[in-house]
């Protein structure tokens, strides 16, 4: 009964917030190149934005992706990009993908490719980006679960609760915003169960990686993780890079020596250093 009201005020309460991007124009312009990231797993992508932008460099633009309060259209993120690359008119691409990220950055570059190529081959860097949900770190009965249950208001608040209890001890760098910690982390909490359920939907539904098939759309890829990827809390780290290396045989590894492996991905809490190591890929 309980499930059934969740599910039904769920579906009154419409589809709430639609997918869209949030843009930084470089401080030079035009723009030398652009950023286009793709955050975690119900990561809020605007305030990811506020945090990274303080780090980028004079000549570079920025585009987030912000993920809807439910489903993850991709074809829609690629016209929303490709609009606000058109106005920048950079030189190159870098695209970045954490986690949940690198799958939809993936799904990026099979639409960029099909299309011509616009704005030449791109640079890729993923963030601990699993290959596909066999190297996800949660029971297969979870994504069996969100495959069909939607949510609704009741569930999102017990996930909200229990978000409470999920603290993976980062540490903040020194000159981090913590008023954006704390929105990032309560927006997190009270994604809804609908995003959390249609973004493991896509994770889940994510197709194999083909070997080569990185090779004509990317110049580089390279793959950022912690310094003991082995304590991920969700990705299996080397199975997701031996996953990647098929796609892309000359991928290459970058240790983020600061970035314990229980943390994840603290973007939000650690900009500076994972825009440097994204700057420097």
């Amino acid at each position: 009964m309980v499930s059934g009201l969740d599910s039904l005020a769920g579906t009154l309460a419409g589809v709430g917030n639609k997918q869209k991007i949030s843009t930084t124009h470089a401080a030079v312009r035009p723009a030398k190149q652009a950023l286009v990231v793709f955050p975690g797993y119900i990561m809020p992508g605007d305030v990811l934005s506020a945090a990274f932008s303080r780090h980028l460099g004079l000549d570079t633009a920025m585009l987030v992706a912000q993920y809807a309060d439910r489903g993850l259209d991709m074809d829609d993120f690629y016209a929303q990009i490709m609009v606000e690359l058109e106005k920048l008119k950079p030189e190159r691409i870098r695209l970045y993908g954490a986690s949940l990220g690198g799958m939809c950055a993936r799904e990026f570059l099979k639409r960029y490719e099909q299309s011509g190529m616009r704005f030449g081959k791109v640079s890729l860097i993923l963030d601990t980006a699993p290959g596909s949900v066999r190297n996800i770190k949660r029971s297969p009965v979870l994504f069996w679960f969100a495959s069909w249950y939607r949510g609704g208001p009741i569930s999102g608040a017990i996930w909200a609760f229990l978000s409470q209890f999920n603290d993976l001890g980062v540490v903040a760098e020194a000159d981090a915003d913590k008023s954006l910690i704390e929105e990032g982390r309560r927006r997190s909490a009270w994604a809804g169960i609908p995003a959390l359920a249609t973004q493991a939907n896509f994770i889940d539904s994510f197709p194999a990686l083909r070997p080569l098939e990185l090779v004509g759309v990317v110049d580089r890829v390279t793959y950022i993780h912690s310094i003991d990827p082995e304590e991920d809390p969700l990705v299996r780290v080397e199975e997701s890079i031996a996953e990647w290396n098929r796609a892309f045989p000359a991928l290459m590894r970058v240790k983020m020596n600061d970035r314990s492996g229980g943390w994840h991905i603290p973007l939000i809490e650690r900009p500076g250093e994972v825009m440097r190591a994204i700057l420097a890929a």
